[in-house]
């Protein structure tokens, strides 16, 4: 009898258990527990509504009007956090918080609304599974490591309302290979790409370069352009005697403060179509303890054409 009771207690134990569990979102043995719907508040009027379960993955609801609170590791839904696999937030959301999705390392569809006007510190911070985010115009400020160790990330859509983009904001984001900084940003922390040894093409939105002047000289030219400061260490000039640069030859200037250059030993009573860009290098370290030398470039400038003497 004794033996039948204890047996009768242990089955309303694991029963009460599951009650819990259902809230806690768990699994009892091989069977799916769903977690009532757990909300509360992550800004002044904006809240959040975490549902699904562990197994599945949660889904991350941020809605409401106005800036979501900044956190330090500590936002509400992180004891859940490693099984957060998608985030929406809604429209009337203004800002991501500081830390407010770090270490959600299962999370893979983000969605954000054309509402938002910044993501902060390490908003994004070590989310391994996210491979792609697209950030609507609106945004003008991507904080201080905000996707760093996000190292499943392969593409990366800036908007062209952003302005500021913080120290270390791409650190280790070692499958990306390529990025378009929109014209609005004037300076880069060197450190920005650190450890994003697959970034191969980093363009530069903003057209930094105008031709001031172009003449023809004997099997030449001499091509005279102005000064460009920001997000430059240097020029470079190409140049074709086909429109659409088909074939075309690149002369590097490596003195920022050199504005002219002559090219010579070209073919005589010739055209040549000519354009310029800036360049900034970056050097990226690597996990096997090397480096890259890797370069951002600006749109090229207005096409010119020369006749050669």
């Amino acid at each position: 009898m004794k033996r039948v009771v204890s047996i009768i207690l242990a089955i309303v134990f694991v029963f009460s258990a599951g009650a819990t569990a259902e809230v806690a979102g768990l699994s009892i043995g091989s069977c799916e527990v769903y977690a009532a719907d757990i909300s509360g508040t992550c800004g002044e009027n904006v809240s959040y509504t975490l549902s699904g379960s562990t197994e599945k993955g949660y889904k991350l609801t941020i809605e409401g009007n106005g800036a979501m609170d900044n956190y330090n590791y500590n936002a509400p839904w992180s004891d859940y956090r490693a099984s957060i696999t998608k985030v929406v937030v809604n429209s009337g959301v203004t800002t991501i918080g500081a830390y407010a999705f770090y270490g959600c390392t299962a999370l893979e569809s983000v969605s954000l609304p054309n509402t938002l006007t910044s993501i902060g510190k390490q908003a994004f911070g070590i989310c391994w599974s996210l491979t792609s985010l697209t950030i609507p115009e609106g945004v003008t400020s991507i904080g201080v490591g905000a996707f760093a160790n996000c190292c499943g990330l392969r593409s990366l859509s800036l908007p062209s309302t952003v302005t500021s983009i913080g120290k270390s904001a791409f650190y280790y984001c070692e499958k990306l290979t390529k990025i378009t900084i929109p014209e609005g940003v004037t300076s880069l922390d060197a450190k920005v790409f650190e450890y994003s040894e697959s970034l191969y093409t980093i363009n530069y939105a903003k057209k930094g370069v105008t031709i001031a002047s172009i003449k023809g000289t004997k099997s030449g030219f001499t091509v005279k352009y102005n000064l460009q400061t920001k997000l430059a260490d240097g020029y470079q000039i190409q140049y074709s005697t086909n429109k659409n640069f088909k074939n075309a030859k690149t002369v590097t200037v490596k003195n920022l403060d050199t504005l002219a250059k002559t090219i010579k030993k070209l073919k005589s009573q010739k055209t040549y179509y000519v354009r310029v860009r800036t360049y900034q290098a970056y050097t990226i370290h690597t996990n096997s303890s090397g480096t890259h030398t890797r370069y951002l470039y600006s749109a090229w400038s207005s096409r010119k054409s020369v006749k050669t003497k």
